[in-house]
């Protein structure tokens, strides 16, 4: 694998919704498992991101949105890498009932 290929995919990067300016997290300070918000440091906009680590493969995801959205909507997003979702650990949990 090229390090170029490997330098560009281990960056994490949040990307603006209004404008699609992007800003590389160097210095891997977004918080894991959070929504936070930000201000575009390029158009001004603001909108709301989180870093999510998979349960299944460990890998980061970053995610953005215009709004903050609801909690039950996070639940559903899908790893960048291998596709898994949290709402199929819910569905599977004790106590969880099939079909639910």
């Amino acid at each position: 694998m090229p390090s170029s290929l490997l330098l560009d995919s281990s960056t994490l990067v949040i990307q603006c919704p209004h404008c699609g300016h992007t800003e590389p997290d160097d210095y891997e300070l977004m918080l894991p498992d959070c929504i936070e918000q930000m201000r575009c440091s390029r158009c001004g906009g603001v909108f709301h991101f989180a870093l999510l680590e998979c349960r299944r493969c460990a890998s980061e995801s970053v995610f953005h949105w215009l709004h903050r959205p609801a909690d039950e909507a996070i639940a559903h997003l899908a790893c960048h890498a291998c596709g898994y979702s949290h709402a199929q650990d819910e569905a599977t949990e004790p106590g969880a009932h099939a079909g639910a």
